[in-house]
């Protein structure tokens, strides 16, 4: 491996952090109150280190280890994992980084080199990150977007999935249906045959005086009206069904004669209207 050793006063100061083989110096290790015996190790920055010993480098998560290879010293470098933000992680330890919308992990390389590697864990919008999978809806533009793996490109991204329909600033998404009593009509937003989104009122029936009233149905509001609701291709219409005549604010049914001063008066359908015909005078 590549070092770079630094020789002053006979002193090794490592500056870069790689194992190197290195003379032997000599410690004294105390023994008892006033005994020492003096014991072989590395030289590190000044210090003649027992061998077994740890020393911490200058980079983090690392450290150094003297050991004994023969006659001589042997100062081994040793990594322990990944740094980041000040703390140092293990192998197979993950970080994920919500700003940027990516997962970092902490690797074992081998030959005592940690690295991360870092992939992308979703797709990024604003301020979020969505799981690949995931669909969200734009309101503006009224999308429908699913987070997918980007095959060109090998990471996630948004794809677009739907359109939905956009009704006055507010996004319907396909399938959606409402029934609207005062306009007596459904909004659906559908796909039409074409493969396009469409926003479609369809009508359901006729408007009344009580509401609603559905296509096909027959309803009375007052004694002498009727109504029935047909369906046009492009809508509806009222039928007025006649069951009588009206005078004076009062109902006559077909057929049935009323005095009215000196006159004997019959109620008369014609065509789709009524009259009175005269009878009988008196």
């Amino acid at each position: 491996m590549r070092y770079f050793l630094l020789l002053s006063s006979f002193c090794i100061v490592y500056i870069q952090a790689f194992s190197q083989v290195t003379k032997q110096c000599t410690v004294n290790v105390p023994f008892g109150s006033s005994n020492n015996f003096r014991m072989k190790g590395c030289l590190m920055n000044g210090v003649c280190w027992k061998y077994g010993s740890k020393v911490n480098s200058n980079r983090p998560c690392s450290y150094y280890m003297c050991e004994r290879r023969g006659r001589r010293s042997f100062v081994r470098y040793i990594a322990t994992g990944c740094f980041m933000n000040g703390i140092c992680y293990t192998a197979g330890r993950t970080i994920d980084d919500k700003n940027d919308c990516v997962k970092h992990t902490c690797t074992n390389l081998g030959d005592r080199r940690y690295e991360w590697e870092t992939t992308h864990a979703g797709c990024k919008y604003k301020h979020g990150c969505y799981p690949v999978g995931s669909k969200r809806l734009t309101k503006k533009t009224c999308l429908v977007l699913r987070c997918k793996i980007n095959k060109s490109v090998a990471f996630p991204s948004w794809d677009i999935e739907e359109y939905g329909c956009l009704e006055e600033g507010v996004c319907r998404r396909i399938g959606w249906k409402e029934v609207r009593e005062k306009e007596c009509i459904e909004a659906a937003c559908v796909k039409n045959a074409l493969g396009y989104t469409e926003f479609q009122k369809n009508v359901i029936g006729c408007k009344s005086n009580t509401g609603c009233q559905r296509i096909g149905t027959i309803w009375r509001e007052d004694e002498c009206w009727r109504f029935r609701c047909d369906g046009l291709i492009n809508g509806s219409q009222t039928i007025t069904l006649l069951d009588g005549c009206v005078y004076n604010n009062k109902c006559y049914p077909f057929g049935v004669t009323h005095l009215y001063g000196c006159f004997y008066l019959r109620c008369k359908k014609i065509g789709d209207s009524s009259t009175h015909h005269v009878v009988k005078q008196c």
